[in-house]
């Protein structure tokens, strides 16, 4: 992975929904930096999961074993097109002349009586398995069935992705479309279907002239012997193709190929607990059999994952494997001492045993355990371990309120703190209902209009340009049973975002006055 200094725009994707969750309609352009803020239960985490769960259907999840899924990469080219590919031999040799010219090093793009098939097998809702996704989106929200996922008094909800780059209709990458139906009131009986759709037709075949797919061209050929001697035949070219069909789609949808973490909002009691978890389940389980089972709720899987990786955490040993792995470790040391004031000490008996956490202040030579901790530091470990064990730049990193329990002061800090994880490269995703966090990422926004040349080094490293920012508003309308998702913009004067919070301080301040009119005047005078 390459290292990546400012944000890119590259991996921008529009996430479009309706009737989901307590949400009407939304559609939200996944930026480097994008901040969901609303009142409470209007579906800010209802969209944060659900991005999750997108993720976690395409990115490589080696290090969130046990719920490893492995998403939309099982395709059937079927029998139709397969027999239109190999009609004649025309078109075999036209596939392997381009693979042979492929590997002597000429990158052309895959020719267009080939392209035109994967791109139609890819697009056939029969072609892909889409149970997986089904599963996951359940695991994540902890649902039986995605029915319940559905918005009251609607018997559908859609769910679609647009992963054209500032969605550019000319783009070869396609939209993903997924469709929840009530399975006692859809006409086909289907809980969901799901189905890609490029913007144009052969748009596939531009897939391949990226420096990216030249090692799957070595795969097939290391794997299928393929040399300008080879004779293949109709059942190897289905293997070639299958495989071409698999990096089309790693290809087109790359912006979402990326491991993602997530932070939950009541980080703190979990991490507190986990130890406590890892017992009971230990002791269930050596108890199977011996006395009756008790009723024990499921965990969602944003709940289990995070369990999962705080139980692993020390066997995540990234330094070796990442080069640019210290990018993050300064992000989680800078937490630590501009904010927490100490260091977050992960402890472990023995490689078998579960870790224990522990908080050392600045000048302390002895640690406190986290259930004596200030509940600041609680919530900010997770951030700092996630970063020390597990983000990489490229990564996405979704926190629920990251100003919880912290000072007005340190939630501007914190601000600062995301804004230079973004600028390394790390694409954050944060719920929030803190005006003092919205303001200063306003006041850091507006701050890059400056000319560079008359900004500090301190106010270049936290300055961050408007077009990596997305701040959405989550609202609810007379008229509309459900909430409303739009984009909100600072105010150049002001600095600040219109987030409807200057209402309640209007209404604080009528009250103010209301009552002080009414004090006897005696009070009044002291």
């Amino acid at each position: 992975m390459e290292k990546t200094e400012n944000p890119s725009l590259i991996d921008n994707f529009n996430i479009e929904i309706e009737n989901f969750g307590p949400i009407a309609k939304a559609n939200v352009e996944m930026r480097p930096l994008t901040v969901f803020i609303g009142p409470s239960n209007v579906g800010k985490s209802y969209l944060a999961m659900l991005i999750y769960s997108m993720y976690r259907c395409f990115g490589d999840h080696r290090r969130l074993s046990p719920f490893k899924t492995r998403g939309l990469h099982e395709f059937e080219l079927r029998k139709a097109y397969l027999n239109e590919l190999i009609d004649g031999p025309s078109r075999l040799n036209l596939l392997k002349e381009w693979l042979n010219t492929y590997h002597r090093g000429s990158v052309e793009p895959l020719p267009n009586g080939i392209s035109s098939i994967i791109q139609r097998v890819i697009e056939q809702p029969s072609s892909m398995n889409f149970r997986n996704i089904k599963l996951e989106i359940e695991r994540c929200f902890g649902v039986d069935s995605t029915d319940e996922l559905i918005r009251r008094r609607s018997t559908r909800s859609k769910v679609m992705l647009d992963f054209s780059p500032n969605s550019n209709a000319t783009s070869n990458s396609p939209r993903w479309e997924i469709v929840l139906s009530n399975s006692n009131r859809s006409p086909d009986n289907l809980p969901m279907t799901s189905k890609f759709k490029f913007n144009g037709p052969n748009k596939i075949s531009e897939v391949f002239t990226g420096p990216e797919f030249s090692k799957y061209i070595s795969y097939l050929f290391d794997r299928y012997w393929i040399s300008s001697d080879t004779e293949f035949d109709n059942r190897d070219a289905a293997r070639i193709l299958t495989v071409i069909a698999k990096e089309a789609i790693k290809s087109s949808l790359n912006s979402i190929y990326k491991d993602a973490y997530y932070l939950p909002a009541n980080r703190t009691g979990i991490m507190n607990a986990h130890q406590i978890v890892v017992s009971t389940l230990i002791q269930n389980a050596t108890m199977a059999g011996i006395q009756p089972t008790a009723s024990v709720p499921l965990l969602t899987g944003i709940i289990a994952d995070y369990l999962d990786q705080l139980i692993h955490l020390p066997s995540y040993d990234k330094k070796s494997m990442q080069p640019f792995r210290h990018d993050s470790d300064i992000r989680a040391r800078s937490i630590e001492e501009k904010i927490m004031r100490g260091e977050v000490i992960l402890n472990q008996v023995n490689e078998f045993s579960s870790p224990d956490f522990s908080y050392r202040p600045v000048g302390w030579k002895k640690d406190l355990p986290f259930t004596r901790v200030s509940s600041m530091v609680s919530e900010l470990a997770p951030i700092v371990l996630y970063l020390r064990y597990l983000v990489n730049p490229g990564d996405v990193l979704i926190i629920e309120e990251p100003e919880a329990h912290l000072h007005p002061a340190m939630q501007s800090k914190l601000a600062e703190e995301l804004i230079m994880l973004v600028k390394i490269g790390v694409r954050i995703v944060v719920t929030t209902h803190s005006e003092w966090f919205l303001e200063k990422i306003g006041n850091l926004t507006r701050l890059s209009k400056i000319p560079e040349e008359n900004l500090s080094e301190e106010e270049k490293k936290v300055s961050l340009d408007d077009k990596y920012l997305g701040v959405w508003l989550f609202h609810k309308q007379d008229h509309c049973d459900g909430s409303l998702v739009e984009e909100i913009r600072v105010d150049n004067e002001t600095g600040l975002y219109p987030n409807n919070y200057s209402a309640v301080s209007v209404a604080l301040y009528n009250d103010s006055a209301y009552i002080y009119n009414r004090l006897p005047q005696a009070y009044k005078d002291g």
